[in-house]
């Protein structure tokens, strides 16, 4: 599994928040990996909820 979050990637890159969901949703839509919506706990990281329909 692995985790990367949309609005840390902008942060990080230094690219708007926007720009980042869009990069992120294109490259789903083309099959380069797929997208999920979690809750995750801050404290030990295991996922609480998954949200399918966000």
């Amino acid at each position: 599994m692995f985790r990367v979050n949309p609005v840390q990637y902008a942060l990080e890159r230094s690219v708007s928040e926007a720009e980042a969901l869009d990069l992120f949703l294109h490259a789903t839509k083309i099959g380069l990996f797929e997208m999920d919506w979690h809750i995750v706990c801050p404290h030990c990281g295991f996922i609480i909820d998954n949200l399918h329909t966000i």
